[in-house]
């Protein structure tokens, strides 16, 4: 990540058992300041393969990292209606999606931060979170985030037009 002008979206694809989640976890431990948080996906967990708890960890992770961020997700919880969705669209745009529009008004001084997710192809509706993933990273100039997956899923069609988004490495 220190290009010119880094990816903001960095995946890793390879096979199993070719050490993916070793340079995942090994990416979270070294990365310091840099790093926001991370989120472990395993298909025979159904906490860790739900994709409505990646965007609940990602939005614990950013509230505790951006302050505009946390302000603009207090005032969603507070909502009446807060948790009447619990399908990952609608948690992904109340908790994520609205509040980082709200914060985006605040500059931030964050250094690029980093999230990693770990094992993508094992979470349920993989499709649904590489396109909430790259949603993100727009509506966030300094987050970046470190994917692992094994093949198979594939980037959208629209990521390759946009280089700077997304490196791909197959091996």
């Amino acid at each position: 990540f220190d290009d010119a002008t880094p990816p903001r979206l960095f995946w890793l694809k390879g096979v199993a058992g070719c050490g993916k989640s070793t340079i995942a976890a090994t990416i979270s431990r070294h990365l310091g300041q840099r790093f926001v948080g991370s989120f472990f996906c395993k298909r025979d967990d159904a906490n860790r393969r739900d994709p409505v708890r990646l965007i609940w960890t990602l939005a614990f992770y950013l509230a505790q990292r951006h302050e505009g961020y946390r302000k603009s997700l207090l005032r969603a919880l507070q909502t009446p209606d807060a948790f009447v969705s619990d399908d990952f669209s609608g948690q992904f745009n109340q908790f994520l999606v609205e509040p980082l529009r709200d914060a985006r008004t605040a500059e931030s001084s964050e250094p690029n931060a980093i999230f990693v997710v770990d094992a993508l192809d094992e979470c349920d509706s993989h499709a649904k979170v590489v396109d909430a993933l790259v949603q993100v990273t727009q509506l966030t100039p300094w987050l970046n985030f470190v994917v692992t997956s094994r093949p198979g899923i594939e980037i959208p069609p629209a990521l390759p037009r946009s280089c700077a988004l997304v490196r791909n490495c197959d091996q």
